[in-house]
C-alpha cells in the first residue's frame, strides 16, 4: 500500500476559522495557490498553477505524475495534516486536479488524527516539536501565508490582494514552506505508525468523514429572517448604548470604566458577572446601560450568523465533527456547535419558529412572546431543519452504564435490564423514602440523578456542588445534600468505588514496570510502551483499542497560580503525564503540560472511551443499513428520514454491540422529529 502527502495554500477572500474548510473550499474566491505531494520516502513535488509557473521553483509535471499515479492505484491513500481541509478543497472547490478523490472517501487518512489519537497537541508544529523531528515547519510560514491567502489589512495598498508575481522572493519561500510541511507530516506519520488507524479508530475516523461530507441541514430563509430581526434589534439598542454611555459595546474596558463611575464596580465583563449584576441593580442609568450591554452581546443568537457563515449553498453545514476530539475517542465539535446550543426559555417554540419562518416582524414577535432575543435562542434547535422529517435516537445514560459494566457493578446492571429508574433507586438511599413516592419530576429524583451520572468516576462533595450549581443550574442543593448523595453512590456502587483503585494500581505498576499488562478489573489493562523514543501509558479497552498518555510518570506535582506563577498545591507520589490540562488543573486554552490523574479520572477516561466505540460502531451500523446520520450530538444522532427507515431500526442499529461487549445493557430513544430537539 502507498501513501501519499499532500498539502495546498490557497487564497480566499472567506475566512478559514469562522466558516470551515467546506464552505471555505465552496467560496468563489478560492483558488489553490500551490499542492506539495509526495510519496512515501520520495522527493516532494510542488506543483503551481499555470499562471504562476514563472514566479518560484516548481515540479509541476512530475507533480501530475505523482498524482496520476495515485489515481490508477485504487489501494493508495492520501495523507495530509488536518485533512479535512485538503479534502473539501479537493472534493468540494473547483481544483480538479484531486477531484477524482471524492469517490474515494475512505482512503483519506489524517496525521493530526494520530497526534490526538496518541494524545499529543494536534498542531504540526507543536507536535514535530515534541517528537524532535529532523525537519521543522516552519515558523515564517504563518507570515507567507497573511501574505499570500488574503488580502492586505494595512497600509497604502489595504483591501488588495497580494499577487505571487508581485513579491516572487517571497512566493519562492512559500513554495519551500509547503514542501516543508510535507517533509514534516511524512517524517510524523512515520513516527505515530505505532497508531495507525485499524479497527474501531479507522472505524470512526471514516464516521467523521462521512457526517462531515453529508452536513448538518438548515434552514437558509429562515436563518436569513432571524438574522434580519437581529440586525434591526441591535442597530436600536446599538444607539441606545451609544446615547447612553457615549461608547460601543466593543469596548469593554472603558464601559467598565463608566458603570464604576456610576456606582457598579465589576471584577470583569464576563456573562455570568453582568448576569449576576443585573439581578441586584434596581433601575438607574447604570442598569438600563448595563441591560443594553447584556442584550448586544447575547451570544446565544450569534449561533444565527454562524450557522448563515458556515453553510454551503445547498443548505448544509459541514465539518462540524472532529474526530478524537476530546477524551479518548470522542467527536468533538465544531463551527456551530448545536452541543451548545441554548436550551429553551419560551413555551410553544413550534409557533415563534414557525413565525419566524413566515416572515414574522419585530413587533409580532414581541406581542406574542416578549423579547425577540429570547425567542430567537429558544428556537435555536429548530433550524437545524431538512424540510423533512429526522430521526432522532438518543443513547439513554451511556456513561452510567458503562461505568457499571467495566467495574462489574451487577446490582446496578440489572436496575437498567429490568428498567428501573436507577435515579429514583439512589435517591431513595439518600432520603430513606420508598422509591415509588419519589416523583418524577422532583428535586429528590434530581439530586439522584446528578448523583448516578456525576459520582462515577470519584467526584467529591466540592466537585458535585459545582456541578449542580453551576452547570444544571441546581442552586438549592446545599453542601449536606452533596455529602449525602456522594456517600449514598459510594456505599451503593462498591465495585465502581474498587475499579477507581484498580485502575489506579494497574497504571501505577505498568510505569514501574514496562511492558507487562496489568489487568483494571476483567476488561481493562493497562502498560506502558516506549515508541519511537517516547513512552506511553496504554489503557487498553474491552474494544481491543488503546487511550494514550505521553511520558507517564509518579512523582511531586505542583500546581500554579496562573496569574504570581507561584506554587499554590503539591501533591507527592501523583501519577502525571504530558498532556492539555482541565481548568481544574490550571489549564487554559489548547496548551499541553504535566497533568496529573487518580484512579476515578483513569476509570473515567477507560468510561468515556468504551462509549466513543459504541457510538462510532453504531453510527456506522447505520451507515451500512443505508441510514445516513448527518451528525453526532454527544450521545444523540439526527437522520434525514428516508422512505422504508423507522426510529425504532435506526435505534436498534445504533445499539448493535459487537462480542466485546457481551453483557453491557445500553438503550437508545427516540422518535420523529421535524428538526432538531434535545431529547
Amino acid at each position: 500500500m502507498s501513501n501519499y502527502h499532500i498539502d495546498y495554500e490557497t487564497y480566499s477572500d472567506a475566512a478559514l476559522t469562522k466558516v470551515g474548510a467546506y464552505r471555505y473550499a465552496e467560496d468563489p474566491s478560492t483558488e489553490v495557490l500551490m499542492l506539495a505531494v509526495g510519496r512515501d520516502d520520495g522527493g516532494v513535488k510542488l506543483w503551481l498553477p499555470p499562471a504562476y509557473r514563472d514566479c518560484a521553483t516548481h515540479e509541476s509535471f512530475e507533480a501530475e505524475a505523482l498524482i496520476a499515479e495515485l489515481a490508477a492505484d485504487p489501494d493508495a491513500l492520501v495523507w495530509a495534516h488536518n485533512a479535512q481541509f485538503e479534502r473539501a478543497i479537493s472534493t468540494f472547490s473547483g481544483f480538479t486536479l484531486l477531484r477524482f478523490m471524492a469517490d474515494r472517501p475512505r482512503d483519506w487518512r489524517c496525521t493530526a488524527a494520530l497526534c490526538r489519537k496518541a494524545n499529543l497537541p494536534n498542531a504540526l508544529e507543536k507536535a514535530a516539536t515534541y517528537l524532535q523531528l529532523a525537519d521543522k515547519k516552519n515558523a515564517s510560514g504563518k507570515a507567507l501565508i497573511r501574505k499570500f491567502a488574503g488580502r492586505i489589512t494595512a497600509g497604502k495598498r489595504k483591501g488588495d490582494r497580494l499577487l505571487p508575481s508581485d513579491d516572487p522572493e517571497a512566493f519562492e519561500q512559500f513554495g519551500q514552506y509547503c514542501r516543508t510541511d510535507v517533509e514534516v507530516e511524512r517524517q510524523l506519520h512515520a513516527k505515530l505508525k505505532g497508531f495507525e488507524l485499524e479497527g474501531v479508530s479507522l472505524g470512526a475516523f471514516l464516521c467523521e468523514g462521512r457526517i462531515n461530507d453529508l452536513g448538518i441541514p438548515v434552514n437558509l430563509p429562515a436563518l436569513r429572517h432571524a438574522q434580519s430581526l437581529i440586525d434591526e434589534i441591535e442597530t436600536s439598542k446599538f444607539a441606545a448604548f451609544k446615547e447612553k454611555t457615549g461608547l460601543s459595546p466593543t469596548q469593554k474596558k472603558a464601559f467598565r470604566e463608566w458603570l464604576a463611575e456610576h456606582g457598579v464596580a465589576l471584577d470583569n465583563m464576563q456573562g455570568d458577572t453582568v448576569k449576576e449584576a443585573l439581578e441586584g441593580l434596581t433601575p438607574s442609568d447604570a442598569q438600563e446601560a448595563l441591560l443594553l450591554y447584556s442584550e448586544l452581546n447575547y451570544s446565544a443568537v450569534k449561533k444565527i450568523k454562524s450557522m448563515l457563515a458556515c453553510a454551503n449553498e445547498d443548505g448544509r453545514v459541514r465539518g462540524t465533527l472532529l474526530f478524537e476530539g476530546t477524551g479518548p475517542g470522542r467527536f468533538s465539535a465544531n463551527l456551530i456547535q448545536p452541543q451548545n446550543f441554548k436550551k429553551p426559555s419560551i413555551k410553544n417554540t413550534d409557533l415563534a419558529y414557525t413565525m419566524i419562518c413566515e416572515g414574522a416582524s419585530v413587533d409580532d414577535i414581541d406581542l406574542i412572546f416578549g423579547n425577540p432575543y429570547e425567542v430567537i435562542s429558544s428556537t435555536i434547535r429548530h433550524f437545524i431543519d431538512a424540510g423533512s422529517p429526522l430521526l432522532d435516537g438518543d443513547y439513554a445514560g451511556l456513561q452510567a452504564r458503562v461505568i457499571n459494566w467495566l467495574a462489574g457493578q451487577e446490582d446496578a446492571l440489572e436496575r437498567f435490564r429490568q428498567n428501573v429508574d436507577p435515579y429514583r433507586v439512589l435517591a431513595s438511599y439518600i432520603f430513606n423514602v420508598p422509591a415509588e413516592d419519589i416523583g418524577k419530576p422532583s428535586r429528590e429524583r434530581d439530586i439522584g440523578k446528578e448523583g448516578e451520572l456525576g459520582c462515577g468516576f470519584g467526584l467529591g462533595v466540592g466537585g458535585f456542588l459545582n456541578n449542580c450549581h453551576v452547570k444544571r443550574k441546581m442552586g438549592w442543593v446545599t453542601k449536606e445534600m452533596a455529602s449525602k448523595t456522594v456517600r449514598a453512590y459510594r456505599e451503593t456502587h462498591r465495585d465502581v468505588v474498587r475499579f477507581w483503585a484498580a485502575c489506579e494500581k494497574a497504571a501505577r505498576d505498568a510505569i514501574l514496570k514496562p511492558d507487562i499488562w496489568f489487568p483494571a478489573g476483567k476488561l481493562c489493562a493497562f502498560s506502558t510502551r516506549r515508541m519511537n523514543g517516547v513512552n506511553y501509558l496504554l489503557g487498553r479497552l474491552p474494544s481491543g483499542r488503546c487511550i494514550s498518555f505521553v511520558d507517564p510518570r509518579i512523582e511531586t506535582w505542583h500546581r500554579y497560580d496562573k496569574v504570581t506563577k507561584e506554587v499554590i498545591d503539591s501533591k507527592a507520589d501523583s501519577i502525571t503525564y504530558y498532556g492539555k490540562p482541565t481548568t481544574s488543573t490550571g489549564g487554559s486554552g489548547n496548551i499541553f503540560l504535566r497533568v496529573p490523574t487518580y484512579g476515578g479520572k483513569l476509570a473515567q477516561n477507560m468510561t468515556m472511551g468504551v462509549e466513543a466505540d459504541i457510538v462510532s460502531i453504531g453510527t456506522s451500523n447505520c451507515f451500512k443499513a443505508g441510514y445516513k446520520p448527518f451528525t453526532l450530538i454527544h450521545d444523540q444522532a439526527l437522520c434525514v428520514k428516508k422512505a422504508g427507515h423507522n426510529i425504532d431500526q435506526f435505534c436498534e442499529l445504533l445499539t448493535d454491540l459487537p462480542d466485546w461487549a457481551e453483557g453491557l445493557p445500553i438503550v437508545a430513544d427516540g422518535g420523529d422529529t421535524p428538526y432538531y430537539q434535545k431529547t
